[in-house]
């Protein structure tokens, strides 16, 4: 009996742990039955402070109590702030080309932790107000806001206009686009004009400061424009120089304006104006014998004098005490660039200057590396004036007044309002299914500290796959393109980025830099893109020319998520092996698995090795295959449509033909193209399998409508580049989007192309000089390696 019992308890402790297993909380159910609720004031504080613009303006519309949160100004002062400490938050140089016909006013972007950096894209086109023929000059940035001037005069050049009776002025959130219209107090003024933007922080007020010189009496006219107030104040004002020369943009520090300013006398001089007291004052400079400009550096005011090629630049350490100006840095240029001289310098961080030279280059200058790195900054041509700028949520329009609350009845006030915030609690799972969700990876992975609840959802696969899902569906999400130059010695993996609804375009930034792995001496080359995973390799070889290498002995592959910069080295299984390579990578829905193909062919034999890689099981797997088809060519990228890999192959009597591999029926196919006597190449737009050829310079696509049935090839369109960009043929092709065409020239040249205009738009993207190879990406939580432990780039 003893026996017995024992038996049958051994069995009651299996089935209890079976049962304590099968009711393990899968990740669905451990969003359904979590009640860990945070409290709104620590998403509010803690959480939404650190989004981007972009995403917070969206979440106004979950409830009316984030609107009126979001829209706080005292919210805007805690995204500001969480902004500015931020050392990764992105940034942007608001510049203006001073001496063209008609300048328009300009931004381009870079992050502030780093020297990457992008394109110019042009502010103008707001609603009510368009730069046709006006001419615009920036005054001032500050706290996420840009103040620029605009005017219709006869004769510009700088700040020094004949006729100031047609200016305009506005204040803009370029992030919000936000803008208020500020008109102008000067009617009639003729002369040299002092202008200044910022925040004074002992009347929490942003002013917009013109102050205009009266030669005949010598007094200052000034006026002192109160965003808080929206009305222009009016003063007359004795000056503390006599001066030649004085008109600029001034530079806010201590609450103080500052400008340069020649003496009649001889020498040059710096004059401010104190906001708080309203009156002008005069700070004496490191030497009266300098020819020097003013700039600023965290808060304290500097100049800088160029030296010949160079650039030398103080600090004022204390600016109550005008004998603490200190010698901050001398950079060398002309040596390092081969320039005679150096016409603008700014400080953009602690480490980082924005220079322009004498050939009108500008250059970002990273000060933190011995001897300091300069890279090259795409601007149009001209003279610049930059100011710095930050996300934020600052409005330019007028504060209202708060209505005042209404008291309740008694003690019945508290619990009311205990209960109104009990309604206006989120439930956990709208806030991980329709709000974390539209969230950018960055964020995303700055919440995973929130708590180990959000650590263990965010790193799901689930919400990585609730996350893509958005961001494929969401025609804003911004996508990156990764190319390769081939044909270089040593080329990098690089990308750039579009935005998938616009043409704004941005410079290269590269990916090289791995923490195991260099490019220094390798060649790599793109294998695929998928669901934000781009799939890469990389040899050492004697030759390489695109993918037809001598030797891929030492052959390495890569799957990398640019987003959360993780990634994952797959061994090769090629070794020893000599021939063309055909290869491929994409995601098989049948399957839930992501594959990585190697297709090895031999001239002598019609036989095919495949080896198939799983993201899932981390394995390879070793098939052989014989082909009916003799080629004579085969090698490059497969396109992946319906589970299955297309690749263009050259039969043995110069033929093109379309090869596919079945990734779940795991064998060859034969797909005919449209015509036989066609010389194209593949590519895929929205699922479906294309082709396209140049016909000089023209470029004609064609789409199979429905897989199988191959009597459905359809021509989508012809697109004549010829005409467009006097250019003799086409050398690379690809959809970007639905409307949106990536094309390389003869001549070398990247164009981005908007199929949606008629005619169609191309605008040019800069990239290194040689053939290209592309593949989209987008933004993804989607891990290259799963659950195991990946690494990480940089």
């Amino acid at each position: 009996m003893t026996n017995k019992k024992k038996h049958s308890s051994k069995k009651n402790k299996k089935k209890e742990k079976e049962t304590v297993k099968s009711q393990a909380p899968t990740e669905d159910q451990q969003l359904q039955k979590s009640q860990t609720q945070l409290p709104q004031q620590l998403i509010f504080t803690q959480i939404l402070t650190k989004l981007p613009v972009k995403s917070l303006i969206r979440f106004k519309l979950v409830s009316k109590q984030w609107n009126a949160h979001i829209s706080s100004p005292q919210f805007a002062k805690s995204h500001l702030h969480s902004s500015l400490s931020s050392p990764s938050s992105q940034a942007r140089l608001f510049y203006i080309t001073l001496f063209n016909s008609f300048p328009s006013l300009n931004y381009t972007g870079y992050d502030r932790a780093s020297n990457y950096h992008f394109r110019v894209r042009s502010l103008s086109g707001f609603d009510n107000f368009r730069f046709d023929d006006w001419t615009s000059f920036l005054i001032g940035s500050c706290d996420g806001m840009v103040c620029f001037g605009s005017h219709h005069p006869n004769f510009f050049h700088g700040l020094h206009p004949a006729d100031f009776v047609s200016y305009e002025f506005f204040v803009h959130n370029p992030s919000t686009r936000v803008y208020r219209h500020v008109d102008s107090p000067l009617e009639g003024f003729r002369g040299p004009l002092t202008v200044g933007f910022g925040y004074v922080l002992s009347m929490d007020d942003y002013r917009v400061v013109l102050a205009c010189i009266l030669e005949q009496n010598s007094r200052h006219l000034v006026y002192v424009y109160s965003l808080n107030s929206g009305k222009w104040r009016r003063l007359e004002l004795e000056l503390v120089v006599q001066f030649a020369r004085s008109f600029g943009r001034g530079e806010l520090v201590n609450d103080t304006l500052h400008w340069v300013m020649n003496r009649r006398s001889g020498g040059t001089c710096i004059v401010g104006f104190d906001l708080v007291r309203d009156k002008f004052i005069e700070v004496i400079p490191p030497s009266s014998e300098m020819r020097f400009e003013i700039c600023k550096i965290d808060g304290r005011l500097c100049v800088w004098e160029e030296i010949g090629g160079g650039v030398e630049v103080w600090m004022l350490e204390k600016y109550e005490a005008q004998d603490s100006w200190t010698r901050l840095l001398k950079l060398y240029v002309k040596a390092a660039l081969g320039v005679n001289w150096v016409t603008y310098f700014r400080f953009l961080a602690a480490e980082k200057a924005l220079i322009q030279v004498d050939s009108s280059d500008v250059l970002l200058v990273d000060l933190s590396k011995n001897p300091p790195k300069f890279a090259s900054l795409v601007v149009e041509k001209g003279d610049i004036y930059v100011f710095d700028y930050v996300e934020s949520l600052v409005s330019p329009l007028i504060k209202c007044k708060k209505k005042k609350k209404k008291k309740g009845r008694g003690g019945n006030q508290a619990s009311n309002e205990g209960t109104q915030e009990q309604k206006s609690q989120l439930p956990q799972e709208l806030i991980f299914n329709e709000i974390l969700t539209r969230l950018p990876v960055k964020s995303l992975i700055c919440f995973k500290t929130v708590s180990k609840q959000w650590n263990s959802i965010i790193s799901g696969t689930q919400f990585a796959k609730s996350h893509l899902h958005c961001s494929l569906s969401n025609p804003f999400s911004c996508a990156r393109c990764f190319y390769i130059t081939p044909f270089n010695s040593s080329p990098l993996l690089n990308h750039t980025t579009y935005d998938r609804v616009s043409n704004y375009t941005f410079t290269i930034r590269s990916l090289s830099g791995f923490d195991n792995f260099r490019f220094d001496d390798l060649t790599s080359f793109l294998i695929g893109s998928c669901d934000g995973l781009v799939c890469f390799g990389a040899h050492h070889a004697d030759f390489c020319h695109g993918l037809h290498s001598l030797d891929f002995s030492d052959y390495t592959f890569y799957i990398y998520n640019p987003s959360t910069r993780l990634y994952f080295q797959v061994p090769s299984p090629i070794e020893g092996f000599k021939g063309p390579l055909t290869v491929g990578f994409g995601y098989v829905l049948s399957l839930d698995d992501y594959r990585l193909v190697l297709v090895c062919l031999s001239k002598q034999s019609p036989k095919a090795l495949v080896y198939l890689y799983s993201l899932k099981s981390k394995e390879w797997r070793k098939l052989k295959f014989v082909l009916q088809i003799e080629f004579a060519r085969a090698f490059g990228k497969g396109e992946l449509v319906n589970e299955t890999f297309h690749w263009v192959m050259t039969e043995s009597s110069g033929v093109k033909c379309i090869v596919g591999f079945d990734l779940v029926a795991e064998k060859f196919t034969k797909v005919p193209p449209p015509s036989l006597s066609m010389e194209f190449e593949l590519c895929v737009m929205g699922g479906y399998l294309c082709t396209w050829e140049d016909k000089s310079g023209v470029v004609e696509v064609w789409m199979l409508e429905t897989y199988g049935i191959w009597e459905s090839w359809t021509q989508l369109f012809k697109l004549d580049v010829r005409a467009a960009l006097s250019v003799d043929w086409v050398t690379y092709f690809r959809f970007l989007a639905a409307e949106k065409i990536l094309i390389q020239t003869d001549s070398s040249e990247v164009m981005l192309v908007d199929l949606s205009q008629n005619p169609p738009t191309y605008v040019p993207l800069v990239v290194e000089s040689g053939d290209i190879d592309v593949l989209s990406c987008v933004e993804s939580l989607v891990s290259p390696v799963g659950t195991e432990n990946p690494r990480r780039d940089g």
